[in-house]
């Protein structure tokens, strides 16, 4: 019984050996992996849908950016149509009439623009409108108005949502 503990006593301390010869090694490469992971990483993601946490301002940039990513024509219809409030999803049949809208005049613009500037919020108790002039691929300018109501019921009580999306002609 003796020889077994002595045996097992050698075997612990060659093993807290080398696990003090490799601990400097183990805390460079833990330490390396969270500073490569926190440099890609970059912030926490936001909802993915509708959320109380969003702003108006949240939400519109969500729209334009899921606009932007648009390859041609292929918008991504369900993150649009998400945003899209109750009565704005009421103008149209259903979610592949509402997306293709925007790929005719004057919508098309926004799909694949380069560029967004966005005016200052207005925001009026329930109600927001933000104004967005857009860089189209093309290199047009048009400017867009965004009307968002604060929804009071249902899934998305306490979000806002987009209410419509008007084209200036000007």
């Amino acid at each position: 019984m003796r020889n077994y503990h002595g045996r097992n006593g050698r075997a612990e301390t060659r093993l807290h050996s080398a696990v003090l010869a490799l601990a400097p090694l183990v805390v460079v490469v833990l330490f390396g992996c969270a500073v490569v992971e926190t440099a890609l990483d970059p912030a926490p993601r936001e909802p993915v849908g509708p959320s109380p946490e969003l702003e108006p301002e949240d939400v519109v940039r969500i729209q334009l950016e899921a606009f932007a990513a648009a390859d041609g024509e292929e918008l991504d219809g369900e993150l649009l149509y998400a945003f899209a409030s109750p009565d704005f999803r009421a103008a149209f049949d259903d979610r592949d009439e509402f997306v293709e809208h925007f790929t005719r005049r004057p919508y098309r613009d926004l799909v694949a623009h380069r560029e967004a500037r966005y005016r200052p919020l207005e925001l009026d108790g329930r109600v927001a409108r933000q104004d967005v002039t857009v860089v189209s691929a093309d290199g047009e300018q048009r400017r867009y108005g965004f009307l968002l109501v604060e929804q009071t019921e249902g899934d998305c009580d306490g979000c806002w949502l987009v209410e419509s999306i008007r084209a200036y002609l000007d």
